[in-house]
């Protein structure tokens, strides 16, 4: 399995980093954003909650919509 590394720099310029391992991927590269929004919450409704999914995609506006989306849910 495949490990990621999620971060952010905070004041004083240091490093908050964790490693996470995500419990499934979804590979919808090539795909619409509204399509890949449906099939993420297709495969989240499958998923037990606190589980880890990982979205590949070439969309460039799931960048924004599905941290919007997460947040409302």
């Amino acid at each position: 399995m495949k490990e990621r590394m999620r971060g952010k720099i905070l004041k004083g310029g240091k490093i908050m980093a964790a490693i996470i391992t995500p419990d499934k991927t979804l590979d919808v590269r090539g795909i619409a954003c509204s399509l890949v929004m449906m099939k993420t919450k297709q495969t989240l409704d499958g998923m037990e909650a606190g589980k880890v999914l990982e979205v590949i995609t070439t969309d460039e506006c799931t960048e924004y919509d599905i941290p919007a989306w997460v947040s409302r849910t």
